[in-house]
């Protein structure tokens, strides 16, 4: 399971850094430009390029007005799907059980490519659960959510609660969804500066770097999290689906052939191949 994590995400990562810019009918490189609305009406925009790839990168259908999120259809005038959702979704996070939302009705902040759920925001509780259990059995003393007083063992209550905490080396570690790194880099600099002050030993607090989490956590049979090594301290994650899954590496795999054919057509004049 590791190693098909790893596989997948240089996949999603090799495709994400160089997916080929469309043309226009001058086979110049397009420059066409397209301001939305929260949930994807197109205000505003410029250019003539042939491009159906619009709001968040997914694929608009000119002929039935909608855009094909892989599992259902999206109407972004009404900023509902078409169809039900076939994903049960959790009861702690209601807006998940609602059947037609799109990105739980908050677009400004997530997306859903999946046509299912805004995986994220489902699982966030599940992936730190699974995270800060990992830490706990692996770290010599290590700390999962616990307020900076009990840390500390403090005689006041301190508020602020860190992901995951090690005593011993003096370091705090934040986890975060994608696109959330900025917000844990201050909330874990808030920590850090709260547990060196009131820290009885003097000890300084630093963001940790020595602790690896899992590559893969298999949150059910449908979905998996992605997982990165910390960068100052952040434990970044990325929840995908097994429709987001067999999308991606299609799309991985899609590239490399279009890769493969383009460098053949060039070659193939000049008796290279």
């Amino acid at each position: 399971m590791v190693w098909f994590a790893r596989q997948l995400l240089a996949a999603i990562l090799s495709f994400s850094l160089a997916v080929p810019a469309f043309s226009n009918a001058n086979d110049q490189l397009g420059t066409d430009t397209y301001d939305y609305d929260a949930f994807g009406n197109l205000i505003h925009s410029t250019g003539t390029s042939y491009n159906n790839y619009l709001f968040a990168g997914e694929q608009f259908d000119p002929d039935l007005n909608l855009y094909y999120n892989r599992a259902r259809y999206l109407n972004v005038s009404t900023g509902r799907f078409w169809s039900i959702d076939t994903t049960e979704g959790a009861v702690a996070d209601p807006l998940s059980l609602h059947k037609y939302l799109y990105a739980e009705q908050d677009p400004v902040d997530g997306l859903d490519p999946s046509g299912h759920l805004f995986s994220n925001a489902a699982y966030g509780q599940t992936v730190h659960r699974l995270i800060g259990a990992d830490f706990a059995a692996r770290v010599p003393g290590g700390i999962s959510s616990e307020s900076i007083g009990g840390i500390l063992d403090l005689d006041f209550g301190a508020r602020g609660i860190p992901d995951l905490v090690d005593p011993f080396n003096h370091l705090g570690y934040e986890i975060k969804p994608v696109g959330s790194a900025a917000l844990g880099a201050a909330q874990l600099g808030g920590y850090l500066l709260f547990l060196t002050m009131l820290d009885r030993g003097r000890n300084v607090w630093l963001p940790g770097e020595l602790y690896l989490p899992p590559t893969a956590i298999w949150i059910n049979p449908h979905a998996v999290a992605l997982v990165s090594p910390p960068i100052a301290g952040v434990i970044i994650y990325e929840v995908i689906d097994e429709v987001e899954i067999l999308g991606m590496v299609s799309a991985a795999i899609g590239y490399q052939l279009y890769t493969y054919v383009s460098t053949a057509i060039v070659l193939a004049p000049s008796g290279a191949i």
